[in-house]
């Protein structure tokens, strides 16, 4: 979503992973391969209006995202 679906946000493919072969279970896959993901709290400094439309889970009694932006 290029923003919250709320105030008109559009679902948009942002990227393809093809693979050439079969996939396979490896234990360097499994250990040693990661993915970076941004924080959201990053997206909300840039846009403060979406707060009112971001799930705000609570992770051991504490909000996930932060609030003090």
């Amino acid at each position: 979503m290029d923003q919250p679906a709320e105030l008109g946000g559009k679902e948009q493919l942002i990227g393809q992973m093809k693979t050439k072969s079969q996939l396979v279970t490896s234990y360097w896959g499994d250990e040693h391969m990661y993915f970076r993901h941004q924080r959201m709290d990053d997206d909300l400094k840039l846009r403060p209006e979406w707060l009112p439309y971001t799930p705000n889970p609570k992770v051991f009694g504490e909000n996930f995202v932060t609030r003090a932006i």
